[in-house]
């Protein structure tokens, strides 16, 4: 420090003494204490600029020469005494207030798109001290003003900043809720083609019009303001950018921040960089591999099944795709069922594109997965876990490993029948049936063997091999050639984890799982209880005693079929008014889990059915479920007697082992076990479609095979029953 320098008290603070040996530094976000009477005498001195010599000069005469050249180093070290710039800008203060040092004049250039003429940002900027220059003065942030985020000339400008490597930041200043940045920065976030693909995603009625109207132009609805409105947006866009560009920690590049100018609620949505953007990511590159099932311990908390990571660390990994605009899901909100015990979220995200008409485009908008849990953080990790698997799932046209028809393939594959499992009946009797009942028991269109369809490599965990299966099976949205819509995709056998060998576990179990319901179900099997008495579990008595107080029963049959892994199915029924008779599903070769897996599902169906009116259920098969069946009508639901509660097997766990379990279960059974990796580089959750040929989906599906041959071999029918004998009824879940 010179003797010239002129020192003053950091503008981001207001001095308050308390004593001669104490001060207060404060400011509306923070308060710092200083004590010893040097410093308090210093900065009652620096309140205004005193040069150094002078401030020397008039702290001489109580303090020492050592004591004041320790002392001042010491207030400008932590920053609470700063040297005067040579010129003083009324700004100064207030982004000092804010923690951000204004070490430089930035540049910017701001160009417009659309109706804003961008007057009033440019008015905001230099008001800030920030210059606006042309283009080729090499700006430090290039600025685009738009009516909305999606207009065609933007992927231009995307190209041309991604050439230049230089950043830039989108501002929409009109609208209700006036959209602030993202900046983009080349090489560190996503860029526009990033954005716009979550936009369109998160879009469905303009993806909707586009598609019905032919039309490649983005649909938009044109947001309007008031001049108060587009100003205040200007000013604090321009307020933001000029932080970042100072060095602001808190404003970050790649985030999106929303203005609700109707109670000025801010959100801030992150930009996902996605790994095969067109524009400044690489190629999808197909490769059928070997699935890595590496070893990992088992967490010891049996919550959500066998899992190397708590769901608190899975939340924490997520999350971030959460938002309507930049996120794959749009929010995950908590039933309010009214009891702690019962704790069921919900995720709502976009899915399905719709082309079919409005009635399609609403099932689109109403997409949601539900997540369950012992406890609020497994449900919410549950949730937004499930979402993730489902969108994970969608066909995006690099999933194709061949296109041929079935009599052409020389290599090992799957036919078609011996996935859906559907019954020469039924095909004949499709329009009758499909027009009877909900979309869950649709049976499609029979499969030709003679006419070429994409197929999708899996890998077989039991041959070691790849295996070819139909890719409208295996994804989403696989587009279906006029008269052969031989199959939909479902959920069925598909599972996430936070590493690839949790979600194969998770998936097989839902396959054993829905092959065990089936079996009973359709077959309409009388099976024990489980002596829930007899579990030493407070959780769970205390769950029943909460489905007591809502005049509802509770009991958990024991379905488990020839493959020996426990298989639970907790059953609800209301004693007051109709019976309303609910299931829940459980499969885990720890029976705690499965337990658990069926009690918590049972929750999912108690807090989706809620205090619905279940007479106005769009659902047909549901509508007819919940308004007239009754245990009494479908005996198989009441306990053919009680089984003793068997406690998990004990000893260290690793999913690895488990899924090595599943493997030798499938080749000893003379089944095969196939694994498509569904895993999205920018998702950071591993996604599996496992699929065991032979085992049966719950759904209506009523072909020869396991349904008719495992009650027999378990000595539960004398003879297979005959199709016509089948239950009729749909399973309503």
């Amino acid at each position: 420090m010179r003797p010239s320098d002129q020192l003053v008290v950091n503008p981001r603070f207001q001095v308050e003494v308390v004593s001669p040996a104490s001060a207060l530094l404060m400011n509306e976000l923070e308060h710092v204490a200083v004590r010893g009477a040097f410093a308090v005498e210093a900065l009652r001195s620096c309140r205004t600029p005193i040069v150094a010599a002078e401030l020397r000069d008039r702290l001489g005469d109580r303090f020492s020469p050592l004591e004041i050249t320790i002392g001042l180093s010491h207030l400008v070290d932590r920053r609470h005494l700063v040297l005067v710039a040579p010129t003083a800008d009324p700004a100064d203060a207030f982004f000092a207030r804010a923690g951000v040092d204004r070490v430089r004049q930035p540049t910017v250039d701001l160009q417009r798109l659309g109706p804003d003429d961008g007057g009033l940002l440019a008015e905001s900027f230099r008001s800030l001290g920030v210059a606006i220059v042309e283009p080729d003065a090499a700006p430090a942030l290039t600025v685009v003003a738009v009516d909305d985020y999606l207009r065609a000339e933007l992927a231009e400008r995307n190209a041309t900043q991604l050439a230049s490597g230089r950043p830039w930041a989108l501002v929409r200043t009109g609208g209700v809720v006036p959209w602030i940045g993202p900046i983009l920065v080349p090489g560190a976030t996503g860029c526009w083609s990033c954005l716009a693909a979550r936009l369109r995603d998160n879009r469905p009625v303009e993806t909707y019009l586009r598609r019905v109207r032919d039309d490649d132009h983005d649909v938009y609805a044109t947001p309007v303001s008031v001049p108060a409105s587009r100003s205040a947006a200007a000013h604090l866009a321009a307020l933001t950018l000029t932080q970042w560009l100072h060095g602001s920690a808190t404003v970050r590049p790649g985030v999106l921040t929303t203005l609700d100018l109707r109670d000025l609620g801010t959100a801030r949505h992150p930009l996902t960089r996605l790994t095969h953007c067109p524009a400044c990511g690489t190629p999808p590159v197909r490769r059928v591999t070997r699935p890595r099932i590496e070893p990992a311990p088992a967490l010891g908390a049996r919550d959500g099944g066998l899992r190397t990571v708590g769901p608190d660390a899975t939340l924490a990994r997520l999350e971030r795709h959460i938002s309507p605009i930049t996120g794959l899901v749009h929010r995950v909100s908590e039933y309010d069922t009214g009891d702690d015990l019962l704790t069921v979220h919900r995720a709502v995200h976009p899915l399905f594109t719709a082309t079919r008409g409005l009635d399609s485009l609403r099932e689109s908008l109403e997409c949601s997965t539900a997540g369950k849990g012992r406890t609020s953080v497994q449900s919410r990790a549950s949730a937004l876990g499930e979402a993730l698997e489902r969108l994970s799932g969608r066909f995006e046209g690099h999933e194709v490993d061949r296109r041929a028809a079935w009599s052409e393939l020389t290599d090992p594959a799957v036919h078609p029948r011996d996935l859906l499992h559907f019954s020469e009946a039924q095909y004949r009797g499709r329009a009758e049936w499909n027009d009877r009942h909900s979309g869950f028991a649709w049976v499609p269109e029979r499969f030709d063997d003679d006419r070429p369809i994409p197929w999708t490599a899996a890998w077989s965990l039991v041959a070691d091999r790849p295996v070819l299966l139909p890719t409208a099976y295996c994804y989403y949205n696989v587009h279906a050639e006029q008269g052969h819509a031989f199959c939909a995709a479902d959920s069925n056998g598909s599972a996430a984890g936070n590493t690839l060998a949790e979600a194969v576990l998770q998936g097989f179990f839902e396959l054993v799982e829905r092959d065990a319901v089936a079996i009973w179900w359709y077959n309409r099997l009388p099976v024990p209880e489980l002596d829930l008495d007899s579990v030493d579990d407070p959780m769970l008595r205390a769950t029943r005693a909460a489905y007591q107080a809502r005049n509802r029963d509770l009991w958990v049959l024991d379905v488990t079929s020839d493959l020996g892994v426990p298989t639970y199915v907790a059953v609800s029924r209301r004693h007051d008014h109709r019976e309303e008779i609910l299931q829940g599903y459980g499969t885990h070769a720890d029976p705690e889990i499965a337990l658990w897996r069926a009690v918590t599902e049972l929750n999912q169906m108690l807090a989706h059915l809620g205090s619905a009116d279940v007479t106005e259920l769009e659902d047909p098969d549901l509508r007819r479920w919940y308004t007239s069946a009754t245990v009494a009508a479908h005996p198989y639901l009441a306990p053919a007697g009680r089984r003793e509660w068997t406690p998990a097997r004990a000893g260290d766990r690793s999913v690895a082992d488990e899924v090595a379990r599943c493997v030798d279960l499938c080749r000893t059974r003379g089944l095969d076990l196939l694994v498509v990796d569904q895993t999205r580089p920018d998702v950071d959750l591993h996604v599996a479609k496992v699929v065991v040929p032979g085992l049966r989906h719950f759904w209506p599906r009523f072909a020869p095979g396991r349904l008719y041959d495992v009650p027999v071999a378990l000595g539960r029918r004398d003879r297979p029953t005959a199709e016509a004998d089948l239950n009729p009824e749909p399973i309503c879940t």
